[in-house]
C-alpha cells in the first residue's frame, strides 16, 4: 500500500492481469503504479492455471518489492470467463492452491457473496492460517439493482465477516452515484480492505473518490482493454487519486458532491471523461 497522509488513508491499486494482456513493456510500466495484482485465473483452461500462476509469480514477484496477488475466478454473469453452471467446481481449484509453491504469493482469494455457501469452512480456516484473506465480492453487471439492494448485499457480507469486500455497482443518475459514495464510506468503516465503485462512464469518478473515503483498494487495467466498463489504467488511477488527495492535504473537508465535482474536473483535464 502507498503511504497515507494526515487526511487520507493509504490506497492500494489492484492491477487486473488478464491472459494475453497487451505489450509487456506497457504492462511493466503500469505495474509500477500498482500495489497488488489480480490474477484472473478464469481466463485460463483449468489444466493451465497452475503453470500460468507459476509464470505470473516468477515474472511479477521477482522484483525487490514483490506484489501480492488476488486470485480470482470470475463468473461469466459477473463479467468473467468461468461458466456460471460450473461455479461450484472452483472449490477444487481453491483447495489446490494450498499445495502449490506459489501459495505464498497469494494474499487474497475473491469469492462472490452469492457463492459463499459453497466455500468449505475448513478451507477458509486454512487460508486464514496461511495469511490468505477472503475477499467477498458482488457485481451488478445487469444494472438492475437499487441502493436498497446494495445495502442488503453489504449486510449479507457483514454476516460472513470476510477480511475484505468488493462491490462493483451500476448507478442510474446523480443521486445513486452519491449514494454509492455514502455506501463506500460505510463499507470502508466495516472493511478497511475494500473497493466500492460504480461501473460505466457515469461512475468513473467513483473509482478515484472511494479510495479517499477509506476504501483501500481501487481496481485498474494494465494498459490493455479495461476489465470492466469505466476502468482506468493503473497509472491514470494513481495520478488522479494523488491529485485529489493533494487538494485536501491542508485539512480541507469536502462532501461527496464536492468530491464528485473535483474528480470529474480532473478526469476532463486528463482527457479521460467519457
Amino acid at each position: 500500500m502507498r503511504q497515507s497522509t494526515k487526511n487520507s488513508p493509504a490506497v492500494g491499486i489492484v492491477g487486473v492481469l488478464l491472459p494475453g494482456e497487451g505489450v509487456q513493456a506497457e504492462i511493466e510500466k503500469q505495474i509500477s503504479a500498482c500495489d497488488l495484482l489480480e490474477f484472473r485465473a478464469d481466463g485460463y483452461p483449468v489444466s493451465e492455471i497452475p503453470s500460468a500462476l507459476a509464470a505470473c509469480t516468477r515474472r511479477y514477484r521477482s522484483s525487490a518489492q514483490p506484489l501480492p496477488l488476488v486470485f480470482t475466478m470470475r463468473l461469466r454473469r459477473d463479467g468473467g470467463f468461468w461458466p456460471d453452471a460450473a461455479a461450484s467446481s472452483r472449490v477444487e481449484i481453491w483447495q489446490s492452491l494450498l499445495s502449490q509453491p506459489e501459495t505464498s504469493a497469494i494474499a487474497w482469494v475473491d469469492v462472490e457473496v452469492e457463492e459463499i455457501e459453497v466455500l468449505p469452512a475448513s478451507l477458509r480456516k486454512q487460508w486464514k492460517e496461511r495469511g490468505i484473506g477472503l475477499l467477498l465480492s458482488h457485481h451488478d453487471v445487469r444494472g438492475d439493482e437499487s441502493p436498497s439492494d446494495w445495502k442488503a448485499v453489504t449486510d449479507t457480507m457483514t454476516r460472513y465477516a470476510p477480511e475484505g469486500a468488493k462491490l462493483a455497482l451500476s448507478a442510474h443518475g446523480e443521486d445513486e452515484i452519491l449514494e454509492s459514495l455514502a455506501l463506500a464510506a460505510s463499507v470502508a468503516h466495516e472493511f478497511p480492505a475494500s473497493a466500492v465503485f460504480c461501473m460505466g462512464a457515469a461512475g468513473q469518478a467513483t473509482r478515484v473518490i472511494a479510495p479517499l473515503l477509506g476504501c483501500a483498494l481501487s481496481y485498474a487495467h494494465l494498459g490493455g482493454a479495461p476489465a470492466a466498463p469505466g476502468q482506468l489504467s493503473a497509472l491514470e488511477t494513481r495520478s488522479l487519486i494523488e491529485a485529489l488527495r493533494a487538494e485536501t492535504d491542508d485539512g480541507t473537508k469536502l462532501d461527496n458532491l464536492a468530491w464528485l465535482q473535483h474528480a470529474r474536473t480532473r478526469l476532463r483535464r486528463a482527457g479521460l471523461a467519457n
